[in-house]
């Protein structure tokens, strides 16, 4: 929970640029009574406090070690990716050393932890020295681990309804290979293993490939070495826009069914997204539809005015930009779906762009 706190402070200072009052900095009404600051000197000292009457501290602490790297590193983009990196890694971080293990490896570039990073000397400033959080264990286990695949490839990228194909480098002293998958775009999901093989190659069978516009999601896929004492760190990334087969499930039921029950405006895909997200609504009978997206100020950004719609399953997708064409920036929006008399209400999220580079 501290971890997860101090990182939502992060990225909303990161947001707002402003480290001296957390995630409560976009929420002005909050700042007189909960206001802390990301630039701080608070170290850890290898306890877990009380996290119902402590938690507020240890996130301070988490998220000003990720604000003093980039500080130290002196690239916004990158740390921002090296930290969204981390909460993806496997094992998931639940105590303050596994996460700053997973800042290593997600700056690793050559695919051996245990030979140090190329950021490594920033990162233990930041984290063991400037936070007394520690970055060692990573650089002192398994040094016999196969190597990183490499060259992670999709054979049929862009190949409408197929499954996706993959193929990849095969790595010195493996035995096996274990493939993730994760559904999303650029948000902390998690990575899970799908399958294992002794080949260099995969084919996912749950996935199916679709263009963006209609796509219940982006499949994200890694892939990890293994043998007798160990496994290596993931390879590259590739994804796809597609639709899982127990979605498409989901669709047909609702072409046998094609008139709901009742008005609903479900819960947007992906979110949080970047850079577009699509917006199911249902109608029980022709109506009159306005879709309007609101910011946290009770500002429009841009509406869809469709008149009268006919009955059925329903779908929109929204590209992030304004009613004037410009792209919206990351925070917090609210969908308002107005049909006849009935209206609902959702919250997205919208992340950060996603021009990362890494350093070397």
């Amino acid at each position: 929970m501290a971890i997860d706190e101090g990182i939502a402070d992060y990225f909303a200072s990161a947001i707002t640029l402003d480290p001296q009052h957390g995630y409560l900095s976009i929420f002005p009404q909050f700042i007189t009574t909960r206001e802390r600051s990301l630039q701080n000197n608070l170290k850890w000292f290898g306890e877990e406090l009380n996290p119902y009457s402590d938690v507020h501290i240890l996130g301070t602490i988490i998220g000003g070690a990720c604000w003093d790297l980039r500080g130290l590193i002196g690239d916004d983009s990158f740390v921002n990716e090296l930290v969204f990196d981390a909460l993806q890694y496997e094992p998931l971080a639940f105590t303050f050393e596994q996460f700053a293990d997973n800042i290593a490896l997600a700056d690793d570039n050559d695919g051996n932890i245990f030979n140090g990073t190329p950021n490594y000397a920033s990162i233990k400033q930041a984290f063991q020295t400037n936070h007394g959080i520690p970055v060692v264990t990573l650089l002192s286990t398994c040094p016999t681990c196969p190597a990183t695949p490499t060259g992670l490839s999709m054979t049929n990228q862009g190949s409408i309804m197929q499954n996706p194909q993959l193929t990849w480098n095969g790595s010195s002293d493996a035995t096996s290979y274990n493939i993730y998958r994760c559904e999303g775009y650029y948000n902390p999901c998690t990575f899970q293993v799908i399958g294992s093989t002794s080949n260099t190659s995969f084919i996912d069978f749950g996935v199916f490939i679709t263009s963006q516009a209609v796509a219940t999601g982006n499949y994200i896929y890694r892939v990890k070495a293994v043998n007798s004492n160990g496994m290596s760190s993931y390879s590259n990334i590739v994804s796809t826009w597609g639709e899982t087969f127990l979605k498409m499930r989901d669709e047909i039921t609702s072409i046998n069914e094609p008139i709901p029950g009742t008005y609903a405006l479900n819960a947007n895909y992906p979110n949080p997204f970047n850079p577009t997200t699509t917006i199911k609504y249902e109608l029980p009978v022709a109506s009159s539809v306005t879709l309007v997206i609101y910011d946290l100020r009770g500002n429009e950004v841009t509406r869809w005015t469709n008149g009268y719609e006919s009955a059925g399953y329903k779908r929109k997708t929204w590209d992030a930009t304004d009613k004037n064409g410009n792209k919206v920036p990351a925070g917090i929006y609210l969908l308002k779906m107005t049909a006849e008399s009935k209206e609902d209400v959702r919250k997205t999220l919208k992340l950060f762009s996603n021009n990362f580079s890494r350093k070397s």
